[in-house]
């Protein structure tokens, strides 16, 4: 019976004696010179130092005896997890500071865990990007490459899983270099990765620092070419968990960078007509909705629209109505507040329930300093559309001026589309 209970409690595992050495082969063979005949001759001096340095552990990481690099070349400290669900993490730089080039020769990591020990314990050593790290990989002279350590205790629901005693690991990490060119290692950037990579960086590997807010990808949309998207959003503020807040600038949100097409708010601008239109109904229930959410959708790479995930979107009001609309979309067009951080005229009811996408933020854009927030279309700066309505009109929709200033127009105007969408 205690024994059965034990199964129950989580205990603590121990990595001690962390070593990651370097084991210094060195070839000189290949070191040439060219000797001239007047007399004369020159030969470089070479140098080879390659040594750790800048250790930065991760902050959320338990407390542990802070990681000491020895002889340049070991890095060693004791760290104690006494839960499911903490961790130890820390980067360490590799640094080529000689005037040889270098090539990674060998790695090992030891120890190799049993099947047994991979349900409650996790260790990765990978480049700080999460590229893997391989044999041949350059580290040229001059250079330096930045490596990340991680020892997690998994959260398990099958308590029975966690080990009935406490569990030490001695954990080394040997990389031996040798003098050689090498090939590049294997970075990962939002630029070149493909889509399944970047989900799964994004979802699985969040420790990793490799995508940033700016960073920009070209796609290629069967209907109207090859545009510029861009990370525009990657936090997710306590705001986000509001009731009733619109989730278009919450988790990792990707917008166009450029105008894709120009298309109309809603067909006609007087909502007085038998059709109905204007601003009445918001952005729930213009033309612009339907259209990005099918014609322009349907356009996006297959690979593409299988993560992107549904968005809660809040929505201001015109004249015509009352209340606020919610709609769910898989793409959507921005509000002032998400762009310019502000509330022009006071009317766009919607403005106090949603925020600035980071991107903007970063770049300071306001409605008086909106560089960032002018977008060309075919090269030049044009002006697009948003989502937010002027509360005291039947007929505006705000936009984008081709100054980055906010404007607004009558539905019936055709300007720039420049949706977002989110992907986590």
């Amino acid at each position: 019976m205690n024994r059965h209970r034990r199964r129950h409690i989580p205990s603590r595992l121990i990595i001690i004696a962390l070593f990651l050495m370097f084991g210094m082969g060195i070839g000189y063979a290949a070191i040439s010179t060219t000797l001239t005949i007047d007399g004369t001759s020159d030969i470089d001096s070479a140098s080879w130092d390659i040594h750790f340095a800048n250790v930065q552990v991760t902050n959320g990481s338990v407390t542990a005896t802070t990681p000491s690099i020895t002889d340049d070349t070991t890095v060693s400290f004791t760290a104690n997890l006494a839960n499911p669900g903490d961790f130890y993490e820390f980067t360490v730089d590799v640094v080529n500071a000689g005037t040889l080039d270098a090539k990674l020769d060998a790695i090992t990591i030891l120890p190799n865990l049993t099947n047994e020990q991979k349900e409650y314990f996790n260790y990765v050593v990978v480049y700080r990007d999460c590229g893997e790290i391989n044999i041949n990989d350059k580290l040229l002279s001059g250079t330096t490459e930045s490596l990340l350590i991680r020892f997690e205790y998994k959260t398990q629901t099958d308590t029975s899983l966690y080990p009935t005693d406490d569990v030490t690991f001695n954990f080394s990490v040997s990389m031996t270099y040798v003098q050689g060119t090498g090939n590049d290692a294997n970075h990962h950037s939002f630029a070149t990765d493909d889509w399944a990579t970047i989900i799964n960086i994004i979802q699985e590997k969040k420790y990793c620092n490799v995508y940033n807010v700016g960073d920009t990808k070209e796609i290629t949309l069967s209907t109207f070419g090859t545009h510029t998207i861009r990370i525009a959003n990657e936090s997710t503020p306590v705001e986000c968990s509001t009731t009733g807040f619109s989730q278009t600038t919450c988790g990792f949100v990707i917008e166009f960078a450029d105008i894709i097409t120009e298309h109309r708010m809603n067909p006609v601008s007087d909502p007085n007509t038998t059709d109905g239109y204007g601003n009445k109904g918001g952005w729930r229930y213009s033309e612009m909705r339907t259209y990005v959410n099918n014609t322009i959708y349907n356009s996006l790479p297959t690979d593409l629209k299988n993560i992107i995930i549904d968005t809660t979107v809040v929505s201001g009001h015109g004249s015509n109505d009352s209340n606020n609309f919610t709609t769910t979309d898989k793409l959507y067009l921005f509000s002032t507040k998400e762009i310019l951080n502000n509330n022009p005229e006071n009317l766009d009811t919607a403005a106090n329930l949603t925020r600035q996408l980071d991107y903007y933020n970063q770049e300071g854009t306001t409605n008086d300093q909106s560089t960032a927030a002018i977008k060309n279309y075919n090269g030049t700066p044009s002006i697009w559309w948003l989502r937010s309505t002027r509360s005291n009109s039947t007929n505006d929709f705000y936009r984008i001026h081709a100054d980055g200033a906010s404007g607004r127009n009558a539905a019936s105007y055709s300007y720039g589309v420049s949706p977002g969408f989110r992907i986590a």
